[in-house]
């Protein structure tokens, strides 16, 4: 089991993260900090000082590991909202700490995230070349430099795509499918093991197929065209191919496909294959 005592914020959601890229064990969130304790104890606490973030990170093992890091950009980036900052520091800083705790290698430091790449997109907006975005993202996100670089050069294939659509007409459309073979540690979106809830998946696919249609109701009415459709969970192909095809003919016989450049089924888990 692993304890955890926090000071002067409730991140909690942003703490697990962490704490589950270097354990996999329980976490408990306590109100005081224990005396003794056989389990492994962390801490983190947050203080503010006129507009810098003081954050202290500390780890009880067999041995003790603590640090204490000082964050300026409250006043120098006023880009950036306040609770992003302050969320980005406690993360950084109890990652740095239990790095050191635990001799773990974390390629994609305290990037957690769907979207790494959008951390990138924010640095370009502010005007930084390449060379300043990789120091930014091995200094302040702890990436190694092989995945930062890797970051860069998708971000910058992913511009040449953006930038281009100017159309205020154009749209993607996202169909959710909750439900998975099991559900994974990591996970943080709505999902449902399908073998318990196999008695609501039909009753689900006849909702999702109202759905369809009055969204493409809207489409239609509001003169819009579909870019990229794209259907994740979940895991989609969790679904028997009968189920699947329900809602691809669906698709099919009520959107208007002809502008389409992207149609997409997330399939992330390969048993389900």
């Amino acid at each position: 089991m692993i304890k955890v005592y926090l000071n002067g914020h409730k991140l909690e959601y942003e703490i697990k993260d962490i704490i589950n890229l270097f354990f996999n064990d329980n976490i408990v969130f306590v109100n005081e900090i224990p005396a003794s304790s056989r389990d492994i104890f962390i801490s983190s606490s947050l203080s503010e000082k006129a507009g810098e973030i003081v954050v202290s990170s500390k780890v009880i093992d067999s041995d003790i590991y603590e640090e204490e890091i000082t964050k300026r950009e409250i006043t120098e980036d006023s880009s950036m909202s306040r609770r992003k900052i302050i969320k980005r520091a406690v993360k950084f800083g109890l990652m740095r700490v239990l790095v050191k705790a635990t001799k773990k290698k974390i390629p994609w430091g305290m990037l957690t995230g769907i979207r790494p790449t959008k951390v990138v997109q924010e640095l370009f907006d502010k005007g930084m070349n390449d060379d300043e975005i990789l120091n930014k993202l091995q200094v302040d996100f702890g990436v190694f430099n092989s995945k930062a670089s890797i970051m860069i050069q998708v971000a910058r294939n992913e511009a040449k795509i953006l930038n281009r659509n100017n159309d205020p007409n154009i749209i993607s459309v996202y169909v959710g499918i909750p439900f998975c073979p099991d559900r994974c540690l990591y996970c943080s979106f709505t999902s449902n093991p399908i073998k318990k809830y196999a008695k609501v998946v039909d009753s689900f696919i006849e909702a999702i197929k109202k759905e369809i249609n009055a969204v493409g109701k809207i489409i239609d009415a509001k003169g819009w065209k579909i870019e990229s459709l794209y259907m994740g969970g979940g895991t989609p192909t969790s679904l028997n191919n009968e189920q699947m095809c329900m809602i691809l003919e669906e698709l099919d016989r009520v959107f208007k496909l002809s502008s389409i450049e992207e149609f997409t089924i997330e399939a992330g888990r390969p048993d389900t294959l």
